[in-house]
């Protein structure tokens, strides 16, 4: 009697699957790029449709996953019934750069609806972050991430990414202008592509006079030659070493620091937030 409901269970299953796969199915692509060290930053567009067999059985694109690898990055994407875009970047790099993008899209009929995501949250620039070339963070449940950087003086969008599987972004290429205000905004969205409304931070960058980070305002810094001794050892009669006083520091076992001149004080960029 065991026997014949497991194999009653295991044709019921293979029955299940069966059924599954006239109601779905996948496409899949990859996309592979790459620079020389002497090529500019370049991004590339990419567009797959629903297969004309597909749409012909009423099928649509409902769910797409993406995987990256290399430095490839993706600037924006649009998940549609019937196509798919998705818009990709390799920044610039001295030895050059390539990466992959894998998109794997899936169609089925009568698809459910999604669930709405919630907008994220604590959108945060941390403070240890380079005040040109920020870190950006916010928290949120969704599995991908639409974050923008716009130059509200100069009326630009500095750049967008799509970020997969994490709540961090990092600038990898360009720095910030002093005396400019910013608009940062990040949207969040699951595998059917369908993004919350957006939250939006404001910040600036400003000039401030701050402790130099090198003397720690004290407008000197040990001397390197002598170790802060003001005085060296050189070869003198006989070969036996003589010493004498430091020609660089002349005696004093410190030099004025040459980053801000000996006054103490920097002009450093900071981030303002607004």
């Amino acid at each position: 009697m065991k026997r014949v409901s497991l194999i009653a269970m295991v044709v019921l299953f293979q029955v299940f699957l069966g059924f599954s796969c006239l109601w779905a199915d996948t496409v899949s692509q990859t996309f592979s790029h790459k620079l020389s060290g002497n090529e500019a930053s370049q991004s590339w567009e990419h567009k797959i449709d629903l297969p004309d067999n597909l749409s012909q059985q009423g099928f649509s694109f409902w769910k797409r996953t993406l995987t990256l690898s290399g430095k490839l990055e993706i600037e924006h994407e649009e998940l549609t019934a019937t196509y798919y875009y998705i818009k990709v970047h390799l920044a610039k790099s001295f030895w050059g750069s390539k990466g992959d993008a894998v998109v794997q899209l899936e169609a089925q009929k009568d698809a459910p609806p999604c669930n709405p995501i919630p907008t994220p949250t604590e959108l945060t620039i941390p403070s240890n972050s380079e005040p040109t070339c920020p870190d950006f963070t916010w928290k949120g449940p969704g599995k991908y991430s639409a974050v923008s950087l716009y130059d509200v003086t100069s009326n630009q969008t500095v750049c967008e990414r799509i970020i997969p599987g994490k709540n961090l972004f990092s600038m990898k290429e360009g720095r910030l202008s002093i005396d400019h205000h910013y608009k940062w905004g990040v949207k969040q969205s699951d595998e059917c592509a369908r993004y919350s409304p957006e939250a939006q931070a404001g910040f600036r960058l400003e000039l401030h006079i701050v402790t130099c980070p090198t003397c720690h305002g004290m407008g000197w810094v040990t001397c390197t030659h002598c170790n802060g001794t003001g005085h060296i050892f050189q070869p003198g009669p006989n070969g036996q070493p003589i010493q004498v006083i430091c020609g660089w520091c002349h005696g004093m076992g410190h030099v004025t620091c040459t980053d801000c001149n000996g006054t103490g004080r920097v002009k450093r960029p900071v981030i303002v937030v607004e």
